[in-house]
């Protein structure tokens, strides 16, 4: 069998940001509606994607995707930090039961689709705006 190749932008589209859209229906899945088989389906499907980009044959990574790449990996940072935040101040705050699960479900989410996100920004001229 052959295996598809991936451009730098296809690649971080499907590796973060749609891992990360998964991760975040996932959270959603398990927190507010406790359906176990959809979070076991999105589970099964996020898996399938990781696998076929992990497989896949990739162009090389340039200079300024290199550097796009880095600054999308802080603005996710940022954005994991903002929900573990946001998640203990629901906790302690708002007398929620957050679980670690939760937290990890809902960062992870966040946290992809935001690097996903700022690549994509970043790669069609998104920084030449200052």
């Amino acid at each position: 069998m052959k295996l598809p190749y991936l451009t730098v932008t296809q690649y971080v589209k499907w590796g973060y940001l749609f891992v990360g859209i998964i991760f975040f229906l996932i959270g959603i899945l398990n927190t507010f509606f406790h359906w176990p088989v959809a979070a076991l389906i999105s589970s099964l499907l996020m898996l399938s994607v990781s696998l076929i980009v992990g497989f896949c044959k990739k162009e090389a990574f340039d200079e300024m995707a290199n550097a796009h790449l880095c600054e999308a990996y802080f603005a996710g940072y940022a954005a994991v930090m903002s929900v573990i935040i946001l998640l203990v101040f629901f906790e302690f705050v708002g007398g929620f039961d957050v679980s670690m699960f939760t937290v990890l479900d809902f960062g992870f989410g966040i946290g992809h689709t935001t690097i996903g996100l700022a690549f994509l920004y970043l790669e069609n001229g998104g920084d030449d705006l200052c």
